[in-house]
């Protein structure tokens, strides 16, 4: 009995050590003067508060870019700023609520898995290079109510078609 029991032990205490069986914790941060982000265990980056993102605050992605698999903007959030998700390989898809104004220089650049986007009628800017080397993109939609950029067959212009700027 006193064997089994000592067994029993030595496999909890080994499975504490390696964590086999356990989560991995959340990460969290801030990434503008009233903004928070949260990484949960399954990759889905979630950023929440009031306000613009700033690119001075968003060096904890340089760490969790590849954990990234998902990101959920709350509404609240009002730019999205240069290289915010740059090299965000393994990111499949975002969601951009109507909050949204601005989407910096290089904002997606390297999301080489991300499949499709759909830009808010509240974006008024969208920076040069925001979808550079998105490999898998095919589909770049913009809300009808969007007085500043379109989209036809997934292809980003401006809201008259007489500037292409990003051809997936």
């Amino acid at each position: 009995m006193k064997r089994k029991l000592w067994i029993i032990l030595a496999l909890a205490a080994l499975i504490t050590v390696l964590g086999v069986g356990t989560a991995l914790a959340d990460e969290s941060g801030t990434c503008g003067d009233s903004l928070y982000w949260t990484l949960d265990s399954d990759g889905v980056l979630t950023i929440s508060g009031t306000g613009a993102m700033d690119s001075d605050d968003v060096s904890w992605l340089s760490y969790n870019s590849n954990d990234i698999v998902y990101v959920e903007i709350l509404d609240g959030v009002t730019s999205i700023c240069d290289s915010a998700f740059s090299d965000c390989y393994n990111m499949t898809g975002i969601t951009i609520p109507n909050s949204v104004t601005s989407i910096g220089y290089n904002a997606f650049k390297w999301c080489s898995r991300l499949t499709s986007i759909t830009i808010p009628d509240s974006v008024t800017s969208i920076g040069d290079y925001a979808f550079y080397r998105c490999g898998q993109l095919t589909d770049i939609n913009v809300s009808a109510d969007n007085a500043n950029y379109s989209s036809q067959d997934g292809v980003l212009f401006n809201k008259d078609k007489s500037i292409l700027i990003t051809c997936p």
